[in-house]
């Protein structure tokens, strides 16, 4: 159906053209606050940086070329939507249509500065808003309007949290525009608001919109939503596998970079698993859509000339469900009506809830419906972070169960990985079923699955897996946990002790009796909880087990990167980092000639974690203070593991420096504990500063020192001990473990025909 305009101007004003591909990585901050887009996404024409980096890794940047999506495309996979939808709310008998008020537009098109502009365009979309009958399952309180601290166009509660935000409206406007509009703008379709159809399901579900359809529907079909993850929905087969065909990343513009940068702030701030943003260059529309996987836009167009189309945008976003507006699709905002059916603003997610239609439970038992409620204040807060592996994104809730007189805490994990990332699930059902059998004491000591689900991106409802050329969308995986406490909540040393100890007991039980090795010990992986109120009894939990591998896929690891060693001239590294490089073992960091990760790699990792501990944290305020790090994590990553080496090979007092701040309620395990495993780790601080060595020799570079060096090193090999399980324990009072055998070895034999050094334990450190 073709709109109907009445207006006129001095001047035509050409619509933007063109198909730039723009396709930006997004990387997200742990913890990270976005009060207003504004204050932490500065416009473009100021001298803020346009691009957020993560503090656990830069992400590099894309290498697809994506065209820009025509509108109607746009709209109908991300907002599920299209002209067939649209109602318009008026008793008239006459044609339905809708109005762009002449004195709104002529205030736009008159106004002078940004944000006289952006009040004037806020005017006209609450305008073009009235106008429409809107569906009953939309985003609650959700509404345009200006914040007084920002300086775009908010579309979400109006008083309610900037988490609960739906959509934003970026303007730039030059100055006073050479357009007279003398008329209103008339646009004639859509139908009256008798013919409005219910576009929600009774009871309320989990809603995604279908987007199977391979093309935008005709003007006579409705989009439909369906049920994810439900017993009659096998999830949709298409798009996983789909990479773009570009092999260039053309450069962000300066209002490119704005609009990536703020849509990250929402991705990184809510529970969300994609956003939006539109941007208003004088009269030129722009839509933009982002995802973890990075950015997308839509063809422009002027809304003078193609009213129609900006309308369309209005009602897209006015009647979506907040699943279309990129909130994780489990999530269900709270409703809430006043006397006259109006919704009413929503504060924040507070009684929000999660539903799960259908999960396996901790023994693998597919159940449901699962249902959990949203809990986040002061002390329990929602965080996002991204991994080391640029496509792992994890969004961590606060929630509880229903029964409010006995509320467990939980926590929710959403996370969008790569096709090839295993996921922690299948593993801790693995590792929690055989230690149920073989060391049942070893269970408060590891993470306690409530109930996980996973599938496609598509089953998700990404928009990305349904836009042509979208991309490769991965896999989400949605898991409830039991809640623990955060390492830096401890309160004293002794507290610290205990957790530390039992952890590391925790650890070994998991690698002893299941062989899984967890491979990412850092203070996020270390975490307690009370059995008593005053927290004089606590007990050490180790999480985070999506980097978990058994033994016999590191050892079937090993002989391949053996096999490929020998192949490759300069014995070139093929290890990737899993861990920051802080808490990695000095030998894993080594640029050449890198082994798989083994058992006494976490080992050290614990170690390494323990100077994290006692060096940054106060436990007086509960908090770590990173500039007091030992070695900075600005650093390059081979200069914190030439910095570790020494410090572990260091046979004077000078170690002792890093320690001199320390809180007193660590003192002690400064001496007691630090100094003897810090010899028990020499060897790993001495193979790292041989193979430096080494490379410089067989290069022809090495000066005569350095030779002299290095065979002082390989004397210093020879002689350094090997720490192991039993030998920590004994350091850190932990006791004996029975599955330690006399001298402190670990009881843990090699199966015949497995590939090892003939005097290599399990749990020993034996690194070349």
């Amino acid at each position: 159906m073709h709109p109907t305009t009445s207006w006129s101007h001095n001047a035509s004003y050409p619509a933007a053209s063109g198909s730039r591909p723009v396709l930006s990585p997004l990387s997200t901050t742990p913890s990270s606050s976005c009060d207003s887009l504004h204050h932490n996404c500065s416009p473009p024409h100021t001298s803020a940086s346009t691009s957020r980096t993560s503090s656990r890794a830069h992400t590099p940047p894309y290498t697809h070329t994506q065209p820009d999506l025509p509108i109607e495309v746009f709209i109908h996979h991300v907002y599920g939507f299209n002209r067939s939808m649209l109602r318009i709310d008026t008793e008239s008998p006459l044609t339905p249509r809708i109005t762009i008020l002449r004195h709104l537009l002529n205030n736009y098109v008159q106004s002078q500065s940004h944000r006289s502009a952006r009040t004037a365009l806020c005017d006209i979309l609450t305008s073009l808003r009235s106008q429409l009958a809107l569906a009953e399952d939309r985003l609650p309180g959700g509404e345009f309007h200006c914040c007084e601290e920002g300086s775009d166009v908010m579309f979400g509660p109006r008083n309610g949290s900037r988490a609960l935000l739906g959509c934003f409206v970026h303007v730039t406007k030059t100055g006073p525009l050479s357009i007279d509009v003398r008329k209103n703008i008339h646009v004639s379709f859509g139908s009256l608001v008798e013919d409005r159809p219910r576009l929600s399901y009774e009871p309320p579900s989990v809603f995604c919109y279908d987007k199977s359809s391979p093309a935008p529907p005709s003007t006579s079909e409705a989009r439909t939503r369906v049920n994810v993850l439900s017993s009659d929905f096998n999830g949709i087969s298409i798009c996983d596998s789909t990479q773009t065909t570009g092999t260039s990343l053309s450069s962000l513009s300066e209002q490119d970079s704005y609009l990536a940068k703020a849509i990250d702030c929402m991705l990184s701030t809510s529970i969300r698993q994609y956003a939006t943003g539109i941007l208003v260059q004088d009269t030129t529309v722009t839509l933009y859509y982002g995802d973890h996987h990075g950015i997308l836009k839509s063809q422009s167009f002027d809304f003078t000339e193609q009213p129609d189309l900006f309308i369309l945008v209005v009602a897209s976003i006015s009647n979506a469900h907040s699943t279309a507006l990129g909130f994780s699709p489990f999530l269900h905002l709270r409703q809430g009506c006043d006397g006259d059916g109006a919704h009413v603003e929503s504060p924040g997610f507070a009684g929000s809830k999660v539903k799960i239609p259908e999960a396996y439970d901790g023994k693998k038992r597919l159940r449901g419906p699962w249902r959990f409620e949203v809990v986040i204040n002061h002390h329990r807060q929602l965080t996002v972070t991204r991994s080391s592996d640029p496509d792992t994104v994890t969004t961590v809730v606060p929630v509880r169960t229903f029964n409010r007189s006995n509320a467990i805490p939980l926590v929710w994990k959403y996370t969008f990985t790569s096709t090839t990332s295993h996921g922690e699930t299948d593993t801790l059902v693995t590792i929690r079923r055989v230690l149920r059998e073989k060391r049942p004491e070893a269970l408060r000591h590891v993470v306690k699955i409530v109930c996980f689900v996973k599938g496609s991106g598509a089953a998700a409802g990404l928009p990305r897996a349904f836009m042509e050329g979208g991309g490769s969308v991965g896999v989400f995986r949605s898991v409830v946990m039991e809640e623990y406490r955060p390492l830096e909540e401890v309160k004293t040393g002794e507290m610290f002790k205990k957790v530390f100890v039992d952890t590391m007991k925790g650890h070994h039980w998991v690698w002893r009796f299941t062989g899984v090795l967890h491979r990412n010990i850092n203070h996020q992986s270390v975490m307690w909880y009370s059995r008593s109120k005053d927290d004089t009894s606590v007990v050490g939990v180790l999480c985070n087990f999506e980097y978990a591998r058994h033994k016999d896929d590191i050892a079937s690891d090993f002989a391949q990167l053996s096999n490929e060693r020998n192949s490759l001239l300069n014995n070139i590294s093929l290890h990737t980092i899993i861990n920051t490089p802080f808490f990695t073992s000095c030998s894993l960091l080594s640029p050449h000639n890198t082994p798989m990760h083994r058992y006494p790699h976490d080992l050290e990792s614990f170690l390494l974690l323990l100077i994290f501990h006692i060096t940054t944290h106060n436990p007086t305020t509960s908090s770590y203070n990173t500039l007091l790090l030992p070695w900075s994590p600005l650093h390059p990553v081979h200069k914190i593991a030439q910095s570790k080496a020494q410090f572990l090979i260091s046979s004077d007092s000078s170690w002792q420096k890093y320690f001199a701040g320390v809180h007193k309620e660590y003192e002690d395990i400064v001496h007691e504990w630090v100094e003897p495993l810090r010899e028990g780790f020499r060897w790993s601080g001495v193979l790292f500063e041989m193979e430096r060595l080494a490379v410089k020799v067989r290069s022809g570079v090495a000066s005569d020192e350095e030779r002299v060096l290095l065979r002082g090193y390989r004397k210093l090999k020879a002689v350094s001990p090997r720490m192991t399980f039993g030998r920590f324990m004994e350091v850190v009072g932990g006791g004996r473990c029975d599955c330690c055998t006399e001298d402190g070895d670990e009881d843990v034999g090699v199966d015949e025909g497995e590939e090892f050094d003939e005097d290599e334990d399990d749990c020993l450190v034996i690194y070349d």
